[in-house]
C-alpha cells in the first residue's frame, strides 16, 4: 500500500517536513479521513465481536469511539469511502488476495485443520457470549474459530503459537460491503458527513483539500503526498501522536518539484505499475535530481537496467496527475446526532450496551455545544484534559 520505501527516505533527506502534534493541534479544522485504512484496522483488532447475529461489530465499536474523540478535540472529520479501483491496480489486488489466501493456508496449517469447514465445526454454535447475553458462533474474521482454537491447551503451551494465529488472522481480514453499509449508517446516525468516492478514497480525500474544503488528509496510505495534498497526517488518533507530513517541506527536503517527486514514487514503487528491478529509493533520489525525469533516466540508463516490458509509467503518471474523483463535492454538513436511531441501530441491532451508548452520545453533544460556543479560545488551539477510556467489553450488554 502506498509507495514502497518513500517514508523512510523522507525520514532520512527531508526530517523537517515531519512534525508531530496532539490531536488537539487540529481544533477547528475540517479532516479528510480515508476510512478503508480506519476499518481494516479495526477489524484487524477486534475482529472477533459479533452480534447475535454472527456480524462483525468491532469496527462499528472503533469508529464510534475514534469520532467522539475527533469531535470532543474540536475537530470535524469527513469520513471518505472507497470507490472503484482502477484497472492498473489489479495486479497489486491480486498480489493482496494471494496474501491473504496464503496466510489462511498457514492458519489452518497451525490449526492443524484442512478447511474452513473443520475450523466452522469445532465452534461452539450454542456458546454464550462473554459480551452478550446472546449465543453466536464463536468465529473471527473469514469465518475463522480464533479465540477458541487459541484458547486450545496445546495453543496456552505455546505463546508464540498463540501470537502467530492472530497475526496470521489480522492478515486473512478483508472489507465487505456489509462492513461499509454498517459505516455510513453509523455516521449518518451520529450526524458525520460521508463522501462516496467514484474512485480511490485517498484521491477524493486530496480533492477536498484542493478544494479548500478540508485542511488536511488522514491516513496511512503515502500515495497521498504524490497526489498533492498539502498535509498528510498518520497515526490520527488520541493515543499516540500524530505525525504530520508536509508536502512543500517534502519536496523542499528532497530538493525536486511536484513532477520530479511523482516521478519519484513511481520509481520507488506504486500500486499501478511494477518498479525497475534493482532500484531501491535512494537509488531512485539519486537518479531523479541527475536527469529530473523518467524519460531521461531511460534516454541515459537503459545498459544499467532491466527496464519491464511495455512498462506504463506514463499511464501511472497519469492517475496520480489526474484520478477518477468527484469534483465540487456539496457543502458539507455536521448535525446532531439521531439519538433514538443511533440507540437501536448500536443497542437493539448491535448488541452494545446501552448506558455506555448513552454516555457516548453525551459526549457528542457536548462537544458539539462547546465547539458551537463563540469565546476568545475558539482563536486558539486548545488543549483538553485526558479522559479515562473504557474498555471494550464496557461497550457490550453485561452477561
Amino acid at each position: 500500500m502506498g509507495i514502497t520505501g518513500l517514508m523512510k527516505l523522507i525520514s532520512e533527506e527531508a526530517p523537517d517536513s515531519m512534525k508531530k502534534w496532539d490531536l488537539t493541534h487540529y481544533f477547528g479544522e475540517t479532516i479528510a479521513i480515508d476510512t478503508s485504512i480506519c476499518i481494516y484496522q479495526f477489524l484487524a483488532a477486534n475482529g472477533d465481536l459479533k452480534n447475535h447475529n454472527d456480524q462483525q461489530t468491532g469496527h462499528i465499536l472503533g469508529l464510534l469511539q475514534r469520532t467522539a474523540k475527533y469531535l470532543e478535540a474540536g475537530i470535524k472529520p469527513v469520513y471518505v469511502l472507497e470507490g472503484k479501483p482502477p484497472e492498473m491496480k489489479k495486479g497489486t489486488l491480486d498480489e493482496r488476495k494471494l496474501k491473504r489466501q496464503t496466510a489462511e493456508h498457514e492458519f489452518r496449517g497451525i490449526a492443524g485443520l484442512q478447511a474452513a469447514e473443520d475450523i466452522r465445526r469445532t465452534s461452539s454454535v450454542s456458546s454464550v457470549s462473554r459480551l452478550t447475553k446472546k449465543p453466536r458462533v464463536d468465529v473471527a474474521s473469514q469465518a475463522y474459530c480464533v479465540q477458541s482454537l487459541i484458547n486450545d491447551k496445546d495453543v496456552l503451551e505455546d505463546p508464540s503459537k498463540a501470537a502467530k494465529m492472530k497475526e496470521l488472522i489480522k492478515r486473512t481480514t478483508k472489507l465487505t460491503n456489509t462492513h461499509l453499509n454498517d459505516c455510513k449508517r453509523l455516521f449518518g446516525l451520529i450526524g458525520i458527513p460521508v463522501v462516496e468516492a467514484p474512485g480511490e478514497a485517498e484521491a477524493q480525500c486530496v480533492q477536498l483539500c484542493k478544494e479548500s474544503k478540508a485542511h488536511a488528509v488522514a491516513s496511512e496510505d503515502s500515495d497521498c503526498l504524490p497526489l498533492g495534498t498539502p498535509l498528510l497526517l498518520r497515526n490520527f488518533k488520541a493515543d499516540q501522536p500524530v505525525e504530520e507530513y508536509n508536502t512543500t517541506n517534502v519536496l523542499k527536503g528532497l530538493k525536486l518539484s511536484l513532477e520530479e517527486f511523482l516521478d519519484l514514487c513511481i520509481l520507488c514503487g506504486c500500486d499501478y505499475c511494477e518498479k525497475i528491478e534493482g532500484v531501491e529509493s535512494k537509488e531512485a533520489l539519486h537518479l531523479i535530481r541527475e536527469h529530473r525525469s523518467i524519460e531521461e533516466i531511460l534516454k541515459n540508463t537503459e545498459s544499467r537496467f532491466q527496464i519491464p516490458d511495455d512498462w506504463p509509467y506514463a499511464k501511472a503518471r497519469e492517475l496520480f496527475r489526474d484520478p477518477d474523483v468527484t469534483k465540487d463535492v456539496a457543502d458539507l454538513q455536521w448535525t446532531a446526532p439521531k439519538e433514538k436511531e443511533l440507540i437501536t441501530f448500536l443497542v437493539g441491532e448491535h448488541d452494545f450496551s446501552q448506558d455506555r451508548v448513552e454516555l457516548v452520545v453525551k459526549r457528542i453533544n457536548n462537544a458539539r455545544s462547546l465547539r458551537s460556543q463563540p469565546t476568545i479560545k475558539s482563536f486558539f488551539k486548545r488543549v483538553l484534559p485526558k479522559k479515562t477510556q473504557p474498555t471494550v467489553e464496557r461497550f457490550f450488554k453485561p452477561t
